[in-house]
């Protein structure tokens, strides 16, 4: 097979740590890929992806705590997502294991998908992503209407519907104009089943961080600010949770 086109998405890119918890990190190997920088380009953000046996041209395109983002000119629909040089290894796989929670929850979400991946992670120790381009535009107000709806959703239901770190940063919209998570991250709350002392201190921070989501996606536009509050309150008369969010929005406004 040429190493520069892989075929479509993999059904379950994270089959193969579905059984594994966070005390299981010892059970994993995460291989590091060989990327090095092109020092045959003049320019310093090229890289070289070593794929079996053969050189993928990269350019690095983001930077981020745990990961470098990179595009493959050969292959523009596609990104390359590896941890950085200095994440050590439980580091490594304590984020695989958040992202194989994160798509599993988001797979079955039903207003949004996460990005499509196209090999295995413990095979490659990076990730190949489809390139989702475009972001929301934060101006238009109607072209948010789904994001509105999917921060209801999170008020309404946190156990099911919470989605971490949901910011425009992280989300991108598809050809059919869907949501698209291209940052794959977890978080749990256990906002279910706990002592009410817990669930408490649970809620606040589950209000913080919806909170700084309604916040970031209205763009301190009052406009849009007040349509995501609409859209909460009139899903959530009464709830709890509705009221932590909005006493932290009146806050921070």
């Amino acid at each position: 097979m040429n190493p520069l086109k892989r075929t479509g998405p993999i059904e379950n890119p994270f089959e193969s740590a579905s059984h594994l918890k966070k005390v299981d990190l010892k059970k994993l190997k995460v291989p590091s890929p060989v990327i090095y920088q092109n020092w045959e380009s003049e320019n310093a953000s090229d890289y070289i992806l070593m794929r079996d046996g053969s050189e993928i041209s990269l350019t690095q395109l983001a930077h981020g705590n745990f990961h470098k983002v990179y595009t493959m000119p050969e292959q523009p629909d596609r990104l390359i997502k590896a941890p950085i040089g200095s994440i050590n290894d439980n580091d490594k796989k304590g984020a695989f294991l958040e992202s194989a929670r994160a798509y599993k929850k988001l797979e079955d979400h039903p207003d949004l998908r996460p990005c499509q991946i196209f090999n295995d992670f413990l095979t490659d120790g990076y990730y190949e992503v489809e390139y989702v381009k475009e972001s929301f535009d934060l101006k238009d107000l109607e072209s948010l209407a789904p994001i509105r709806h999917i921060i209801a959703e999170m008020v309404v239901d946190p156990d099911q519907y919470f989605i971490h770190d949901f910011f425009p940063r992280n989300v991108r919209k598809g050809e059919e104009g869907e949501v698209v998570v291209i940052d794959l991250a977890d978080r749990d709350y256990k906002i279910g089943g706990v002592e009410e002392e817990e669930k408490n201190l649970n809620l606040e921070d589950l209000a913080e961080d919806i909170s700084k989501f309604i916040l970031k996606w209205s763009d301190g536009d009052k406009e849009s600010l007040e349509r995501f509050m609409n859209e909460i309150k009139n899903r959530n008369q009464g709830q709890e949770l509705l009221e932590k969010v909005s006493k932290r929005i009146s806050e921070e406004i």
